[in-house]
């Protein structure tokens, strides 16, 4: 009587492809997934370089009346403007609070929720601006809107929602 086997005979070869097609795969997975993140930074990235460049724009002109629009990654909510030990719109008051553990960086722009931005890009410094009181811009279909204004006398820029 013969005796039938039930169990699936593999070569190592055999066995070695299937393991390196995995490891393939899974490898670029990680790599899409590292390049997008490396977009979300770019993006934050480029957004505060345009801003910086139309402040000094409108620092440099004589009188300037305008609105900056730019570009952000569509986990970004708001973006927040501001000094963290000063005034703040009450209509901001949780998202003010919960970014007060950042006011010793003396930095006065900040993304939110800022665990969606890239860890060293969540807050940058932004010269030659007054900011009145903490406000935040809401960011609509990936994109922040946020006024510039100068008056002849003004020596900074006052930005607003």
């Amino acid at each position: 009587m013969d005796k039938k086997r039930g169990q699936i005979e593999l070569s190592f070869g055999m066995i070695f492809s299937i393991l390196a097609i995995i490891s393939i795969i899974a490898i670029g997975f990680y790599v899409i997934r590292v390049f997008l993140e490396l977009n979300k930074c770019t993006d934050i990235g480029y957004f505060y370089e345009k801003l910086a460049n139309e402040v000094d724009k409108a620092w440099k002109s004589p009188i300037y009346r305008g609105s900056f629009k730019g570009q952000l990654p569509g986990k970004i909510e708001k973006v927040c403007f501001g000094d963290l030990n000063g005034d703040f719109d009450e209509d901001y008051e949780n998202i003010y609070k919960e970014l007060r553990r950042y006011a010793v960086l003396e930095k006065n722009v900040f993304m939110h929720p800022i665990k969606e931005a890239c860890e060293e890009l969540a807050y940058y410094k932004l010269e030659h601006v007054n900011i009145e009181e903490f406000f935040c811009a809401d960011v609509i279909n990936s994109e922040a809107s946020i006024k510039l204004e100068k008056g002849s006398t003004d020596a900074l820029v006052k930005l607003t929602k």
